[in-house]
């Protein structure tokens, strides 16, 4: 499915949510990419030392284990109304992790992040975090990149 439509089609639930609900939803896929976000910490420092840049986050859809991706739609899952039916409740959380894990949402995330310049590794993934947020509600509302 190409990234228009799986943003269209995330966005028509999306719109429907409650802030509370908005925020659960993207805190669970940012979640997921915590780990990832500390790896990238680890290897800017490795780069200052030795000059070599690793491509983490655009590896890291690769990375994503079958448990974590998991734990990360069932967080979605219990996020959403009850009213709506559990095979839409399927279909967005699909798409929504099919969507962060696209090479266009991660090069405009490696893009994002590249600008982060914070040495303290726990503000640096907050800000990493906070950089992901952004990226993927503004692609949801707007419907692109």
């Amino acid at each position: 499915m190409s990234i228009f439509k799986i943003l269209v089609y995330i966005l028509n639930i999306y719109k429907t949510l409650t802030p509370k609900q908005k925020e659960a939803v993207v805190e669970s896929v940012v979640e997921l990419f915590r780990s990832t976000f500390i790896k990238m910490k680890e290897s800017f420092h490795k780069k200052k030392k030795n000059g070599t840049e690793e491509e983490i986050l655009k590896n890291s859809s690769k990375n994503l284990t079958q448990p974590e991706l998991n734990a990360s739609r069932l967080a979605m899952l219990s996020a959403l109304p009850v009213s709506l039916p559990q095979s839409r409740k399927q279909k967005f959380t699909g798409s929504v992790l099919e969507l962060v894990q696209s090479t266009e949402f991660l090069d405009e995330l490696d893009n994002r992040i590249k600008q982060v310049n914070i040495e303290e590794a726990d503000m640096y993934i907050e800000q990493c975090s906070l950089s992901m947020r952004q990226l993927l509600t503004k692609m949801i509302i707007e419907k692109k990149l």
